[in-house]
């Protein structure tokens, strides 16, 4: 039955006008076909079509219909001619019809209380993630902030010196216009990091786009390029040149970056006897899917609580949630891709996320699959 539904979806036929021709032919192979062929039977496919119909009641009338249709023709070729075996083949018809119409209908409706189930799980998943952003930046509100204050710092001073070369007599119309446009470009600055908090913090639906992903990359470190250096960490970007685009929610790819970095900054945040390092690199060696692996020096992962750390609600952070790594996952699942972890040669761990090219078969990540060097 689930065959038949299956086949019926592929092949596009799942319009009422393509079941009532295909029951039409039925009817007149019925009527014309021998009393020992059952033929009646074949409108059970026709019911099991009407399960994608557009229309609330679809399977109850097309059962009703199909029903209709086999009492016709008995009547108009076997009614009068034959005995009891062609009755009980007409009522084994109608008996099959039945059983189908109802089978129909209870896949109906569970069909439609698991793409219930479905939207419900898509709401609450975007919610949490929603909220897993503004927690984040919430606690990289500090350095946000210096960040945002030092473009208002400086459109505060060129405005002054612009007052100053006003009043010179004659004003100095060159240092005027040099003032001007770093106030300009400071502007710009402000802007781009407001525009990119919005965009962080606001809920909204899912939105399929082309991304490049190296320009996320550099989006994502912008914001968090205060956080890098007050943790003094030296920070080392190898991403591959013409990177081809994926195709995903920037606002969730995003995400996954801004918390596979934090994390790694967060990692290395007690560490006092190494340089602390964060490299972040990105490739295509495979032409199906982009890479990008997310380096630190910090404390690594323990080999025994390696397996939970993808589960909601594990954490090895007194103050943390448990629920970054877990979301990323799902993001990253969601977009066809992979999500791992690895502990290093030397101190630290490799977070990477593969996802499928532009263009590209959807390909998982296998465990060779690591960014180069």
């Amino acid at each position: 039955m689930t065959t038949v539904i299956g086949h019926s979806r592929r092949l596009g036929i799942n319009h009422p006008i393509v079941a009532g021709i295909l029951a039409g032919g039925i009817f007149l192979f019925d009527t014309v076909a021998p009393a020992d062929i059952a033929v009646a039977v074949l409108y059970s496919a026709i019911v099991l079509l009407s399960i994608d119909f557009p229309w609330r009641y679809g399977i109850t009338a097309t059962g009703a219909a199909c029903s209709l249709l086999t009492v016709s023709s008995y009547l108009l070729n076997h009614g009068g001619s034959y005995g009891g075996a062609v009755l009980a083949d007409c009522l084994m018809s109608l008996a099959a019809i039945g059983v189908t119409t109802f089978l129909a209908i209870r896949i109906q409706g569970g069909a439609i209380a698991l793409r219930e189930q479905a939207k419900a799980l898509d709401q609450a998943n975007a919610e949490l993630a929603h909220a897993t952003r503004v927690i984040t930046l919430a606690e990289l509100s500090t350095s946000i902030t210096h960040d945002l204050k030092q473009p208002l710092a400086a459109i505060a001073i060129n405005g002054d010196a612009c007052v100053r070369y006003l009043n010179i007599s004659p004003p100095d119309l060159q240092e005027i216009r040099e003032a001007v446009a770093r106030i300009t470009n400071d502007v710009h600055r402000a802007s781009q990091i407001i525009d990119r908090l919005r965009a962080l913090s606001r809920k909204s639906d899912r939105k399929t786009e082309r991304v490049d992903i190296n320009g996320l990359v550099e989006e994502t470190l912008f914001l968090l390029g205060r956080e890098v250096s007050r943790h003094r960490i030296s920070l080392r970007l190898g991403l591959a040149p013409e990177l081809p685009a994926v195709v995903g929610d920037r606002i969730q790819l995003q995400q996954v970056i801004l918390n596979l970095v934090v994390n790694a900054i967060e990692s290395m945040a007690k560490i006092s006897d190494r340089p602390r390092e964060l490299i972040i690199r990105s490739n295509n060696v495979d032409p199906a899917e982009v890479i990008v692996a997310v380096q630190d020096a910090g404390t690594g992962i323990d080999d025994t609580n390696a397996s939970e750390l993808f589960k909601a609600f594990y954490t090895t952070k007194n103050e943390g949630l448990g629920m970054g790594l877990s979301i990323c996952r799902s993001i990253v699942e969601a977009h066809d891709g992979t999500l791992s972890a690895s502990s290093n040669e030397g101190p630290g761990a490799t977070f990477q996320f593969a996802l499928p090219a532009e263009g590209g078969s959807n390909s998982h990540m296998s465990d060779k699959s690591k960014c180069p060097e």
